[in-house]
């Protein structure tokens, strides 16, 4: 298993975590807390 080369948490704006998506040429992010936990819902 490799890290994701990025992170997205929830309170983040969506302008940013789409800048992010095409910096890393990504269609996803996976949504991590505080502590870099992965959140699922």
């Amino acid at each position: 298993m490799r890290a994701f080369p990025a992170t997205a948490t929830a309170d983040e704006h969506l302008r940013i975590l789409l800048s992010r998506m095409y910096q890393h040429n990504t269609s996803w992010l996976p949504v991590v807390d505080a502590e870099g936990a992965y959140l699922a819902k």
